[in-house]
């Protein structure tokens, strides 16, 4: 046997051996209540556990990692946080790491790929559809949390113009509120209890979610705190006009469901059509592997791509 096909073997195996310790993190992660604190404050309440261990868990999960100092792995983290994933970063990094592996090396042995070209194909395909997994994930969170915001305003307003205070009409809105939003707000209440004031809280919550309806929560917030007036009918006014925005912005989306559709068709036949190729017929690519413009070409047509799907992603995005 080929030394090359040993080392290749060896690598297979080590990467096997490393995706099945991420997925077994993973599994820990999603079946370890303390883990997925943030997400289940309700469910650790009713568990039993004292709300100071909570909110000391909530803090630590914010905060913990010392690699949190770097700027990209910070935004690597609250984009998976604000998707709901309750893994680490490096977690993440490893099980990404072990499935290119396993993929390129499959790559190499089945469909005889050149390495540099099945390395290459596999990460970047491993990382496009891990962003992918945890876009949709996020945007199906961030959604979520955007409907549920008019509701919990409202909860807020029946709460303070029955003669509650804004702490207290919060705190019935964190146990009255499904996922995700009755965690957030009961991560905010929380910090209320705990020392953070009010409007500090509110700025944490906004922060968090990472949505333009919470800042204008957050502004409401300061504005009534320093200055007064009537907030049950400032919030009442502040959730008909995002359900307006809502209303409209759903309503966009139909109109250019048609434009999105034909933008996905076009982003995904080029690669599509290159992977049946190499799937049906490995020796239209791999007679011409040896030439030295065939790695500048092949870049190329990728970067071709990207630019493609991007610029149609700009056509079809409204922002308002």
């Amino acid at each position: 046997m080929e030394p090359l096909l040993l080392i290749i073997y060896g690598l297979l195996f080590v990467a096997a051996i490393m995706l099945i310790e991420g997925a077994l993190q993973l599994k820990s992660v999603v079946h370890n209540p303390q883990k997925r604190a943030i997400n289940r404050r309700l469910r650790l309440l009713d568990s039993g556990y004292d709300p100071d261990e909570i909110y000391r868990l909530l803090r630590r999960k914010r905060d913990d990692g010392g690699w949190a100092k770097f700027s990209l792995l910070r935004l690597a983290n609250t984009f998976l946080q604000q998707a709901g994933i309750t893994a680490s970063v490096p977690v993440v990094v490893v099980v990404m790491l072990a499935a290119a592996a396993l993929l390129s090396g499959a790559a190499v042995i089945f469909l005889r790929l050149p390495i540099p070209l099945a390395v290459g194909g596999a990460s970047l395909g491993i990382v496009a559809l891990a962003y992918l997994y945890v876009s949709m994930k996020r945007k199906a969170r961030l959604d979520a949390l955007e409907a549920q915001l008019p509701e919990m305003l409202d909860l807020v307003v029946r709460s303070v113009r029955s003669g509650h205070p804004l702490n207290t009409a919060l705190r019935l809105a964190a146990n009255e509120l499904p996922e995700p939003l009755g965690s957030e707000v009961g991560l905010l209440v929380d910090e209320t209890t705990y020392g953070t004031s009010l409007i500090d809280a509110v700025d944490n919550l906004a922060e968090r979610v990472g949505l333009s309806d919470y800042n204008y929560f957050a502004v409401v917030s300061k504005i009534t705190s320093k200055t007064g007036g009537n907030l049950a009918d400032i919030l009442g006014n502040l959730a008909s006009v995002m359900r307006d925005r809502n209303r409209m912005k759903r309503k966009i989306k139909a109109i250019s469901a048609e434009g999105r559709a034909s933008g996905l068709v076009m982003s995904l036949a080029p690669p599509g059509i290159a992977g049946m190729i190499l799937l049906i017929s490995p020796s239209f690519f791999m007679d011409v592997a040896d030439d030295v413009l065939f790695p500048y070409l092949i870049g190329l047509v990728g970067f071709l791509c990207l630019a493609n799907f991007l610029a149609l992603r700009k056509l079809v995005s409204f922002e308002f």
